[in-house]
């Protein structure tokens, strides 16, 4: 995502709630915007978020004031980056957006990418690895599925679906 939009200048990234703690080089607001689980579900009670789901344990959220904000400045386009629960409820309350999905090569090469990034511990990279065919699949459903399985096709790729689109 880093790299995609230092290539293409016209899009903006969300950036969502979290409950789960932050990671050492992560950022309070620019990264994501890390609550506590009373705040965030506090937040559900109040309608705050244009969609949110509990993932690996933590919730995740898409703040509906700062979305709709950014869409009435319409001056650039806006990246999420969700998982497929969260890009299946956007679809639904802006069918005209562009879904992606970027799946690993195979689930070999996923479970060696999660280690050697060191993010998880090895129980969250078995529960994400469980949870990986599920993913998968629904995400075969996008309007564009990628495989990375190299990072400089991969990003030219994004960037070409985006162009494509107008979204950038």
């Amino acid at each position: 995502i880093r790299e995609l939009l230092l290539f293409n200048g016209s899009l903006k990234q969300s950036i969502s709630f979290t409950t789960r703690k932050p990671r050492e080089s992560e950022v309070n607001g620019k990264d994501y915007f890390f609550v506590s689980k009373k705040s965030f579900t506090e937040m559900i009670k109040t309608n705050e978020f244009i969609e949110y789901a509990e993932v690996y344990g933590n919730y995740y959220g898409t703040h509906k004031k700062w979305l709709q904000e950014e869409l009435n400045k319409d001056l650039s386009h806006i990246l999420l980056e969700l998982d497929v629960q969260g890009a299946m409820s956007i679809k639904k309350i802006f069918p005209e957006s562009v879904r992606i999905f970027i799946n690993p090569p195979n689930l070999n090469i996923l479970e060696k990418r999660l280690c050697a990034r060191g993010k998880d511990s090895d129980s969250q990279i078995k529960i994400r690895l469980a949870k990986a065919d599920e993913e998968i699949s629904i995400g075969s459903n996008f309007e564009y599925v990628i495989i990375n399985d190299n990072f400089d096709k991969c990003l030219n790729s994004l960037n070409k679906i985006i162009n494509m689109n107008n979204c950038g």
